[in-house]
């Protein structure tokens, strides 16, 4: 930083000015911090004129500045035009810029989006607070600024009266060139409902898969549009990002259960209807999933029906353990129903022929139920050659259904030995229960309160599939 020539005042100018001093202190230690916030009334702002000085005599001498604050110090669309093109040039390394509480409008923004913040990339955190950029200012620096700073972390537009015209666009169009961003503060913008819908309705896209911190928008009044379960009504803006980064991963669950006046907890209950032909392996599978991976030995046929309940997250997950002896086949018809999720598990491939009954009896009784297909003992060389083509080809061709199969969601292929299965179960299923939980939420029978939170794997304990410590099953 040395070898750069000094900053040179202009004397014409008079006196140098605390700012300009202040650069002088950044120049000769050479630091990377130049805070040129105002805060004093009795000291003189910067302003449009000494913004000019600034970005052609002062940051040329200081290029290795990584964060600059200039708060406070009305700087209009002409100072910051100059500091667009002829002083952020000088400073590639810059990773924070701090220009709230100016006079900076959508003209001045035009510059900064369109040439300044090309010269930044590395920009991390951007303050445009307190301005009054508009819908203009926020349409440009979505459309052509955002995308020369992709790793932006934290983008602050508070007070700028973008309203719901600049909202759409920076949702639309300026989002998804910044998908770092951990913190977007939106507040005060006079944003109504067209445009928090809009906004909303792109964040349940997880166009930002890291967003935590949100200001402006209330994410709960929009879960309709979101595509959210009612449950996350009372919810917070960080709460409701979770969930929505947490389902793109296809491992969401439910918030936190609600708890009771009686100082009880309820929790929405989703059913797993496991079924399939004797043998396949279905309660090997309900045990692997709740026990995280142990391997169920000295496994005897299910008679009728078993049920057993896990806790995970704010939901409980009802498995219902169907034997598949044929005699069954007629009675679990008044068990199956809509509100949860079908498991199809069978043996590959001496069972083959038997998954489209049992796929046609789920949609017989839920016609736009989703399904896991489950192909079980994949580390048998017969059995490997079970593919998601093959599966939709069987299906297909058996029910009469073709490939616009509506439950057609996942298949997987796992094997219980080793550990195979792992998450890889966990992430449908518990997915496709969230998905459900707007209708959950509805009838009370889907409900269950407990007096406390049960912790997870609380409720296998007490009820795990074939084990010695489950002495209470329930049967029909």
């Amino acid at each position: 930083m040395s070898a750069r020539a000094p900053p040179s005042w202009p004397a014409e100018l008079g006196d140098e000015p605390w700012w300009w001093q202040k650069l002088l202190h950044v120049y000769e230690h050479k630091q990377t911090v130049l805070d040129l916030r105002h805060f004093d009334a009795s000291r003189p702002v910067i302003g449009d004129e000494g913004m000019k000085v600034l970005a052609e005599r002062g940051l040329p001498s200081v290029p290795e500045v990584t964060k600059l604050s200039l708060w406070g110090n009305h700087i209009g669309d002409d100072g910051l035009q100059v500091l667009a093109e002829r002083g952020l040039p000088h400073v590639p390394k810059l990773t924070d810029l701090y220009l709230g509480g100016n006079r900076i409008g959508a003209e001045g923004l035009k510059v900064l989006a369109k040439r300044g913040l090309a010269s930044v990339p590395n920009l991390l955190n951007l303050s445009l607070g307190d301005n009054h950029i508009g819908a203009d200012g926020a349409k440009v620096l979505a459309e052509r600024g955002l995308q020369h700073v992709p790793k932006l972390t934290n983008l602050s537009l508070r007070s700028n009266g973008i309203g719901d015209r600049g909202l759409k666009v920076l949702a639309k169009r300026g989002l998804r060139n910044v998908p770092q961003l951990t913190n977007l503060d939106l507040s005060h913008n006079d944003i109504g409902e067209d445009g928090a819908k809009v906004f909303a309705k792109e964040l349940a896209a997880n166009v930002l898969p890291i967003l935590t911190g949100l200001g402006g928008v209330d994410l709960h009044d929009h879960l309709d549009v979101m595509q959210l379960p009612g449950v996350l009504g009372s919810a917070t803006n960080k709460d409701i990002l979770k969930f929505i980064h947490e389902r793109a991963q296809g491992v969401a669950l439910l918030p936190p259960p609600c708890p009771q006046d009686d100082g009880g907890v309820r929790m929405a209950v989703a059913k797993v209807m496991v079924i399939g032909p004797g043998a396949a392996g279905k309660t090997t599978l309900i045990h692997h999933f709740v026990s995280g991976g142990e391997f169920l030995r000295d496994v005897t046929m299910t008679d009728g029906m078993e049920m057993c309940d896990w806790t995970i997250g704010g939901m409980e997950l009802r498995f219902y353990d169907f034997g598949g002896q044929e005699v069954y086949t007629n009675t679990h018809r008044l068990f199956l129903g809509t509100k949860g999720v079908f498991v199809l598990v069978w043996h590959p491939p001496d069972q083959d022929r038997l998954i489209s009954e049992y796929a046609r009896d789920a949609l017989d009784c839920a016609p736009d139920a989703h399904l896991v297909f489950v192909s079980t003992h994949a580390h048998d060389q017969r059995s490997s050659a079970m593919t998601s083509a093959r599966l939709k080809t069987l299906v297909g061709a058996r029910c009469a259904l073709g490939l616009v199969l509506p439950a057609f969601s996942w298949f997987l292929d796992v094997s219980f030995v080793g550990g195979m299965l792992t998450r890889f179960f966990l992430s449908p299923v518990v997915l496709l229960c969230g998905r459900y939980a707007a209708s959950l939420e509805r009838p009370s029978g889907l409900w269950r309160t407990f007096k406390s939170v049960p912790k997870p794997g609380e409720a296998l304990r007490s009820c795990s599939p074939r084990s010695s410590t489950w002495p209470q099953r329930c049967r029909t």
